[in-house]
């Protein structure tokens, strides 16, 4: 269609052949050219580019969302490592305190246990003495006692003659100083 718009045009070869139709321009052409032109971009303007436009903005803006989305992310990535680390160190720390702090309980409970465990030992022994000295006391009077019957029989053996207690008593006073 348009080669036949031109070619109906061409008849007029003596403004062709002068000025612009010199270089071989034709003006209907060329005008009916332009306004096909025009009219495709208006076309393109109105339809296309606009929505084209819409689209790449949209998209522009999901991109920028998505960095922003992305570096939100990142740092919230950061300040979770970050509190990780925090927690971690304060857990270490909780830690080395409770082990401190049982080492130290240990440490007093067996001293406790030690001091009780010398008392006792002390008190066992203390007491074995006393109980001891109770029966090496016992065992002197005994002994006194039977050393008096054996001089009193060794005595009366030796006198020949049998004594009274008073008598005996007597001998054995003056025998023990």
């Amino acid at each position: 269609m348009f080669n036949t718009l031109v070619a109906s045009s061409s008849p007029d070869t003596e403004a062709t052949s002068s000025g612009i139709g010199a270089l071989g321009l034709n003006w209907k052409a060329f005008i009916f050219q332009l306004i096909t032109f025009a009219i495709v971009v208006w076309f393109l303007n109105k339809f296309v580019v606009k929505n084209l436009f819409k689209v790449i903005d949209a998209r522009q803006k999901e991109i920028e969302a998505g960095l922003k989305r992305s570096k939100k992310a990142s740092l919230e990535l950061e300040n979770a490592g970050a509190n990780a680390e925090k927690i971690l160190k304060e857990a270490r720390a909780q830690a080395e305190d409770l082990i401190h702090t049982a080492n130290n309980e240990a440490a007093s409970l067996i001293k406790a246990v030690e001091e009780k465990a010398a008392k006792k030992s002390e008190r066992i022994v203390s007491d074995a003495r006393a109980q001891l000295n109770v029966e090496v006391e016992k065992a002197r009077v005994a002994l006194k006692k039977e050393n008096a019957k054996l001089i009193a029989l060794a005595t009366e053996k030796v006198i020949s003659e049998k004594m009274d207690s008073a008598k005996d008593q007597q001998l054995i006073s003056e025998a023990l100083k």
